[in-house]
């Protein structure tokens, strides 16, 4: 069919600019009737083959379908975007099309196809010495350090951004990356300066009318409030958020907003905090969007918890689990093929350096990008090197290396999941030494801890390799244990840990007092578990120390029974 005005006439090539320019300027207010009208140009386009406009009006359907959460399509759309405005030699919208593919992989979390776009949008913009994409492919490499973890390099490549936007005296652009600093501000835990940027990004987005960037700095900036305990201005703020997304489509920014919402109500104590939450889940269903699923998830599994709902708090956060393995294993994937793409693109260079020897300088964001690729030529086995040594010092106590407090809880939350499917009992046990302090006053600190890596190692001695062993501060250390046979391995741990030890030239005798509580005996979650376990622990140590105590919760009342 073909397009035409309201008087019935065929567009021409001059309407159906003025029409994508009507498009252009409603993309960020109302995508769907963006998209409509850019459609409308489309056929127009098609028919009249008109090949910058047919792609200009793709770019324009990709991105409404970006700012509506509707990614997939706008990733298809894009791609047909990129291919017609490279047939029609149109560099301005090639341009754009790979600065939309770049944004579009990287809201799906793939960051290997987000860096090769991005990377060749770098290469363009660089040869066209175009300013407006050199802020893009700064803003978006921004973006990816930030999914990368590469936090401080996030922060630097987004205030280098707003540098740029400034120079170019282009609010809408300072908007963007103001934003994209408060939020690299609030992963660094400077709040009172992530809550400064925000609230410049809410005003910047006022001034421009840009309700996509306008919903996203509200949402952070009542993340930033709720930081800092502000929960009444939070709310505010986030109700504000909430209707501009909802007015949007867009359903990921929607989501965000609600959990804002949702956990400022919860910090005023308001009731309609839950019904918030759990709408924060619900609009994600049918979305490509797991990162902000498993966050969604885990709010409402700790509003659960807080309003005393056990198990629907555990359901959540099953499913929080389930979708965070799934994300860490795709994002694995995601990022080995980030380095192999940056990788690729120096081989490329090398090959075509000859042809470059004509050019000026490199901008300075291709020097660095340069640098960055070289030092990023190592093989897999030592990426899976640097992973592993980033999971030991995350995970484990640097003293005797065993699991850290954050690593146990984790396992233990972990192993609760398990047994609620294989209905298997087990056990935890709280074990403490016995006067540790007098160890540190009479022999000094450093024999302390020497003392603290022969208890480590004889623990292990002790017991089976399936046992989960932790040291969760000073001489604190807490075991999971199969609900058969605990009591003998608990002994056996006491008896040789009452065994006298030589450290340092030092004759030294020591014991542990040890508290045991079982699943789901003496409770149902990870506080009940230890706390129960450090509570029969020091009955231990009321009782005489040097030996232990089970805990045994019933309906009635806790009681415990010495052994």
């Amino acid at each position: 069919m073909t397009a035409r005005h309201q008087d019935s006439k065929p567009m021409t090539k001059a309407a159906i600019a003025s029409a994508l320019d009507a498009a252009q300027q409603q993309l960020t207010g109302a995508p769907e009737t963006a998209f409509e009208l850019a459609d409308l140009a489309r056929a127009a386009a098609v028919e009249l083959q008109d090949g910058p406009g047919h792609a200009r009006s793709l770019r324009i359907m990709a991105s409404a379908r970006f700012y509506q959460s509707e990614m997939l399509e706008a990733k298809s759309l894009a791609e047909l975007a990129l291919s017609t405005a490279q047939q029609a030699q149109d560099s301005f919208i090639e341009v754009e099309a790979l600065n939309s593919l770049g944004a579009i992989c990287y809201r799906l979390g793939d960051f290997g196809g987000a860096m090769e776009w991005r990377l060749l949008h770098l290469d363009l913009v660089t040869a066209q010495r175009n300013r407006v994409g050199m802020f893009h492919s700064l803003n978006n490499l921004g973006n990816l350090h930030g999914e990368l973890d590469e936090l401080e390099e996030a922060y630097a490549k987004h205030h280098a951004a707003v540098q740029l936007a400034e120079e170019l005296q282009d609010v809408a652009l300072q908007a963007i990356a103001t934003t994209n600093m408060g939020e690299d501000l609030m992963h660094l835990k400077r709040h009172q300066e992530a809550h400064l940027y925000n609230q410049k990004a809410v005003e910047l987005s006022r001034t421009t009318g840009n309700l996509v960037a306008l919903g996203a700095a509200l949402a952070n900036l009542a993340c930033s409030l709720h930081a800092l305990g502000d929960f009444q201005d939070a709310q505010v703020y986030a109700r504000e958020a909430v209707e501009i997304s909802d007015r949007l489509g867009d359903r990921v920014g929607h989501s965000y907003a609600l959990e804002m919402l949702g956990r400022a109500l919860l910090g005023l104590g308001d009731d309609s905090a839950l019904p918030v939450l759990e709408e924060s889940v619900r609009v994600l269903e049918n979305t490509e969007a797991k990162s902000r699923q498993v966050d969604a998830h885990a709010a409402l599994a700790a509003a659960y918890e807080s309003l005393g709902d056990p198990a629907r708090a555990l359901t959540q956060l099953q499913a929080s689990y389930r979708l965070e393995r799934i994300l860490h294993s795709q994002q694995v994937d995601q990022k080995v093929r980030a380095v192999t793409a940056r990788l690729e693109l120096q081989r490329l260079r090398d090959e075509a350096a000859h042809e470059r020897q004509e050019r000026e300088t490199l901008s300075a964001i291709n020097t660095e990008l340069a640098l960055a690729v070289s030092k990023l030529e190592q093989t897999n086995d030592a990426l899976e090197r640097l992973t592993g040594q980033l999971w030991q010092q995350a995970n484990t106590d640097a003293l005797t290396g065993l699991l850290n407090r954050s690593a146990f809880v984790r396992m233990l939350g972990e192993r609760i999941l398990a047994s609620i499917d294989t209905k298997a009992p087990f056990c935890i046990v709280f074990l403490d030494l016995d006067d540790f302090k007098s160890v540190n006053d009479r022999f000094g600190h450093a024999v302390g801890d020497r003392l603290l890596i022969i208890v480590a190692d004889r623990i292990q001695q002790a017991l089976p390799q399936t046992a989960t062993i932790a040291r969760l501060s000073g001489d604190e250390f807490m075991m999971i244990l199969e609900s058969h046979d605990e009591l003998r391995y608990v002994e056996a741990v006491l008896y040789t840990l009452n065994q006298p030890v030589e450290v340092s030239g030092h004759h030294v005798q020591i014991s542990a007092s040890a508290g045991l509580s079982e699943y789901p005996n003496s409770g149902l979650d990870i506080d009940s578990l230890m706390f129960q376990a450090d509570h029969a622990m020091y009955q231990a140590k009321q009782l005489g120390k040097g030996r232990f105590q089970k805990a045994v919760v019933s309906t009635s009342d806790t009681d415990s029974n010495g052994f």
